[in-house]
């Protein structure tokens, strides 16, 4: 199978996207998506989901804590339990997707 090269889009690709279609300025909707991002690391923080249906949900996991190996010296070592972020599309993304 041939790897495929995968585009990314940034932030500023966003922006001037959503600048192009809207007529909102660049600058608005930069806040805007600051605002709206950092709205849902604040929730996320608290413990809290937060659903936007039908596109998805944001939640945060806690990580068990395991038994991990140092890959320098072989040693064992314990990793700590970690809470992580994840995100579930909803399903009005996974049918876009097909």
């Amino acid at each position: 199978m041939l790897a495929t090269k995968v585009k990314t889009l940034t932030k500023r690709e966003l922006v001037d996207h959503l600048s192009r279609k809207s007529i909102v300025s660049k600058k608005d909707i930069e806040r805007f998506l600051n605002l709206f991002t950092g709205i849902i690391m604040a929730s996320l923080k608290n413990g809290d989901l937060v659903q936007l249906i039908p596109f998805g949900t944001f939640g945060t996991r806690v990580r068990k804590q395991r038994q991990g190996r140092n890959p320098k010296t072989g040693k064992p070592l314990i990793i700590q339990s970690i809470r992580i972020a994840f995100f579930r599309p909803g399903r009005w993304l996974r049918n876009g997707m097909k």
